[in-house]
């Protein structure tokens, strides 16, 4: 008779809350966008993600900071890349300015996050929280992070403008304003890759010309 493997003993392994966390955003995700924020509750988020109700509490106190946070985990790798100081190279600047809107442009113009811009447009005045929170966790701190770099630049005698936070809510404006909007309304297609990059491409050069100090 062949024996029956044994159980190891002790507790079986815990996930990190690292993954715990993800794992909470991913079906958080889900569910907002296939319910709506009004026809989500925890408890369905805690029964997709695996976990309880708990648990999702030790990481957020409320539906509305759930949202803020999926979204915040979207911005978040975005906030890296333009926070290295080009220093006083044009080159430079222009590569990490252009880099730093391609990849909010591939974030903010993808099928997920217009579904969120629809959800949170359509749900806006019955939940004006939520829609508070996505504008801090999206817009907001994007705009800050870029306004950040843009500042650092105006100290190396690279740029001349009044307002970095002002200047860097056009610039984003600029790259992914309209095609955001279309998509968002079903009146227009996303853009292409190479739509998208040609625009930011554009939006760089008319940016830059009008703000980069004469050397």
């Amino acid at each position: 008779m062949q024996e029956t493997p044994k159980r190891p003993r002790g507790r079986p392994q815990q996930r990190s809350d690292e993954e715990t966390r993800r794992l909470i955003l991913e079906a958080a995700t889900r569910i907002f966008l296939a319910q709506g924020f009004g026809g989500t509750s925890m408890e369905a988020v805690a029964q997709a993600a695996g976990v309880s109700k708990k648990t999702i509490y030790r990481f957020v106190d409320t539906k509305e900071h759930l949202l803020e946070a999926v979204i915040d985990a979207r911005s978040e790798a975005l906030r890296s890349p333009i926070g290295h100081d080009a220093g006083p190279d044009p080159a430079a600047a222009k590569q990490a300015l252009r880099q730093f809107l391609q990849e909010l442009a591939r974030l903010v113009l993808s099928e997920e996050t217009v579904a969120l811009n629809r959800l949170i447009y359509a749900e806006s005045l019955r939940f004006p929280e939520m829609a508070k929170a996505f504008y801090q966790a999206g817009p907001v701190r994007n705009a800050e992070a870029l306004a950040a770099w843009l500042e650092t630049q105006r100290r190396h005698g690279m740029l001349r403008f009044e307002d970095s936070m002002s200047m860097a809510r056009m610039l984003v404006s600029m790259a992914i304003a309209e095609p955001l909007r279309a998509a968002t309304l079903g009146v227009a297609p996303l853009p292409t890759p190479a739509e998208t990059d040609h625009r930011v491409d554009e939006a760089v050069e008319i940016f830059l010309h009008g703000c980069l100090v004469g050397r």
